[in-house]
């Protein structure tokens, strides 16, 4: 397993890698920063990006909103002060809580050339299965020894894949290819805003945050189609379709992708309508998950959401799907069927409650608003949105299960409605979605309990009667996954043995 750093304003520390990129010194021009503090210090300190070229107050601007849809204000009380070229102090108004948006445009300088971490990797991976030494004379200890390569990205690195993809590094200086397989995870429609003059890698466009950052905006998807609303026809594919060498592609994303990252543009052309995927590539939709838990992670109050989160775990569907990966480059052994909500077969649906069919559960609110993609105007700063994006989230069951998806043993035989997403509680921007939080809500122990409250969520001794029902129930949706190769034989203990 090798690592590759190619973030190139991560900063060192704690064991972190790092990737240093060059300076293109002396060059200026505008940069923009959202801070969303989650706190409610007075003054505020924010660290920029990148230096500023000029000190001169007048020279920037500085406002704030409450939610990300609202107007830009500039009130009383609102001011901003450099305490370094690299850091600034923001005394806060009245009349905005802790989860405000902060937005200061200043005149920035020496831009990192970011665009050079897609060579890092591709340089990288390339020597180790071509190379004997590099050009130093330094021996590749893996000379010989490498058949094969998968690239797997969480998260922003699976964003980074993509755009690795899109912008044709699969294929080294000699052209050859780099990876066999790639295996973006929970990286939703999304790439990165990387290979930009003043890029923040960081960014990623969410419902509360960031909307305005470009990086994730058309091609949303695989094949090459075209844009209904710029009429350019692109796909992440398209270049090593043209070069003839492009990879194997497992894809996974968690419920709050279709939220939060743009999923079900993965699966529907920019006017809502279903595509198809070519053979190459398999989507599989984690049902239920919030956008990353650890294994041993347990339902909590977290500091700026209203409801406990979603602690499920998507490794092992994930490690079963990586070792069918395996299988398909080394073997031909094709992976298992995708498993992905679709607009052919109504498992996407627009995003209310009603079209979605999430049950109405006692003192727990569904989703007003989702990230709404729009075309990203960019010839002013601030950058302005255009025509919107249609976009759909999972269909669900009576308990809020995905219709769609991989089903993990535990949602199977539920003891809780589980939500990829969370809302922020008063304080916090209330209502907005919290991040890449999910939600857990158990179901009421018993049928009085349920009918007091008035959840229509059936009861743990309504849905499990007999002592052993629900161990019986988890341990046979365990075996379907094994038989279905979504679940190794190795893992099935991680459900067998929390299922009482």
């Amino acid at each position: 397993m090798v690592w590759s750093g190619w973030q190139g304003d991560v900063l060192p520390g704690g064991g972190r890698m790092t990737f240093s990129p060059p300076v293109a010194p002396g060059v200026t021009d505008l940069a923009r920063e959202d801070f969303i503090f989650d706190h409610t210090n007075n003054p505020a300190s924010a660290t920029l990006s990148y230096p500023a070229a000029d000190l001169d107050l007048t020279q920037v601007k500085i406002s704030v909103r409450e939610r990300e849809a609202d107007p830009r204000t500039t009130p009383v009380g609102l001011a901003v002060t450099f305490e370094s070229p690299t850091k600034i102090s923001i005394k806060r108004p009245e009349g905005f809580d802790a989860g405000a948006i902060y937005e200061f445009i200043y005149i920035a300088k020496d831009p990192k050339v970011m665009g050079l971490g897609f060579a890092a990797t591709r340089d990288v991976v390339s020597f180790l299965r071509n190379e004997a030494a590099d050009a130093t004379g330094n021996t590749n200890p893996l000379t010989g020894r490498i058949d094969r390569a998968i690239g797997f990205g969480l998260s922003q690195s699976g964003r980074y894949l993509h755009d690795f993809l899109y912008l044709g590094f699969n294929a080294d200086e000699a052209g050859r290819v780099v990876f066999e397989g790639l295996m973006p995870h929970i990286s939703g429609g999304k790439k990165t805003f990387t290979n930009y003059r003043f890029s923040q890698p960081g960014r990623s466009p969410y419902e509360h945050a960031d909307m305005l950052y470009p990086g994730a905006d058309f091609p949303f998807t695989y094949p090459v189609i075209t844009d209904s609303i710029t009429g350019k026809s692109d796909g992440f594919l398209a270049r090593c379709l043209a070069a003839g060498n492009c990879p194997k592609i497992i894809k996974t994303d968690s419920e709050i992708e279709f939220y939060q990252q743009r999923a079900s543009l993965v699966v529907t052309d920019t006017k809502g309508d279903p595509i198809t995927m070519p053979d190459n590539v398999r989507l599989f939709l984690l049902s239920n998950l919030q956008h990353y838990a650890l294994a041993r992670d347990k339902s909590e109050l977290v500091k700026a959401c209203a409801n406990p989160t979603n602690p499920l775990n998507a490794g092992p569907p994930v490690r079963a799907l990586l070792a069918a990966m395996n299988d398909w480059i080394a073997k031909g052994t094709l992976p298992p069927d995708s498993r992905y909500p679709s607009r052919a077969d109504a498992t996407l649906a627009p995003p209310w409650p009603n079209a979605v069919g999430f049950p109405k559960i006692p003192s727990f609110a569904y989703p007003s608003r989702i990230a709404q993609p729009t075309l990203l105007k960019s010839d002013g700063m601030p950058p302005s949105k255009g025509a919107a994006y249609p976009v759909f989230v999972p269909k669900t069951d009576a308990d809020g299960r995905d219709i769609a998806g991989i089903r993990l043993p535990t949602l199977e035989a539920p003891s809780a409605t589980h939500t990829g997403w969370n809302l922020r509680k008063a304080g916090f921007s209330e209502g907005e979605l919290c991040d890449n939080n999910g939600s857990m809500m158990p179901f009421a122990a018993t049928r009085e309990e349920r009918l007091r409250i008035g959840d229509p969520r059936p009861s743990m001794e309504e849905r499990y009667p007999n002592a052993g029902d629900r161990a019986a129930a988890v341990a046979k949706a365990t075996q379907q996954l094994i038989r279905d190769r979504l679940l190794l034989e190795e893992d099935a203990g991680l459900f067998i043995a929390n299922s009482n």
